[in-house]
C-alpha cells in the first residue's frame, strides 16, 4: 500500500481492490506467513503500516489509492515467492502443510473452521514447481485424524493458490467385500488405512 486509506482496510477488502487471487503477511509474533484466501475466507487480518504484505494478481493493473503517507515503511524484502495452501477444516486442531518434492513443512494458521498456510521460496528457491504434491495433514493434539491432497497445477500456478479437500481417516484398516461377484470378468476390491503403508494384495 503505497498511501494509508481514510478507512481502516482489512485483507478481504484489499484482496477484493487489487482482484487479488490471495494476500499474504508474516505474522510477526508466531514467525509464519498467514494467507487470506478469498475463496474460503481465511485468514482475515488488518493491513498495516509498516508492513510488507505479498499479492498475487492474475494480470498487470492499475489501482489508484487514495489516503496520507504512512510513516516508517520498512524495505520489501526480494527474492521471496509464496503459494498459499488452504481449505476448510470440519475436525481437528492443528494442520500440518507439507510440499512433499522439498520436504518443507509448515503448520497453519486456523480461523473460523477454514485454514491457511504458505510455503515459501527464497534466493531465488520457487515455493513449488508444477506438479509438486502438497500433502495437508490433521491432528488432533498428536494423533492425525485426516488428510488431504492437491497436485499443483497450472492454474494454481498462476494463482499461487492451492485448495485442499479434507477427507478424516478411518479409526481402524478394513478390507471391505468385493464387488460385484468374483466371478465376473472384474471385481472391485475396496479397503480402508488407518494409516499410511504399503499394501498387498493376495487373490487365491
Amino acid at each position: 500500500m503505497p498511501l494509508k486509506p481514510d478507512h481502516e482496510m482489512d485483507a478481504r477488502s484489499f484482496a477484493q481492490m487489487l482482484g487479488a487471487t490471495v494476500i499474504i503477511r508474516l505474522n510477526r509474533t508466531t514467525k509464519q506467513f498467514e494467507p487470506f484466501i478469498p475463496e474460503t475466507g481465511a485468514i482475515n487480518f488488518p493491513i498495516k503500516g509498516g508492513e510488507g504484505y505479498i499479492v498475487n494478481v492474475l494480470e498487470d493493473k492499475a489501482v489508484e489509492v487514495e489516503g496520507r503517507p504512512w510513516f516508517e515503511s520498512p524495505e520489501m524484502p526480494k527474492g521471496i515467492w509464496a503459494f498459499a495452501v488452504g481449505g476448510f477444516l470440519p475436525f481437528g486442531e492443528r494442520v500440518e502443510v507439507k510440499n512433499l518434492r522439498t520436504g518443507e513443512a509448515v503448520w497453519a494458521s486456523i480461523q473460523n473452521d477454514r485454514f491457511g498456510a504458505v510455503l515459501g521460496g527464497t534466493r531465488g528457491r520457487d515455493a513449488v514447481r508444477l506438479g509438486d504434491e502438497i500433502l495437508v495433514t490433521v491432528y488432533d493434539r498428536e494423533r492425525p485424524i485426516g488428510k488431504g491432497r492437491t497436485e499443483v497445477g497450472m492454474e494454481e500456478l498462476r494463482r499461487a493458490v492451492g485448495l485442499v479437500r479434507i477427507e478424516r481417516s478411518p479409526l481402524r484398516t478394513v478390507l471391505l467385500p468385493n464387488y460385484p461377484n468374483p466371478f465376473n470378468p472384474d471385481t472391485w476390491i475396496p479397503f480402508r488405512l488407518a494409516e499410511d503403508g504399503e499394501v498387498r494384495i493376495r487373490i487365491y
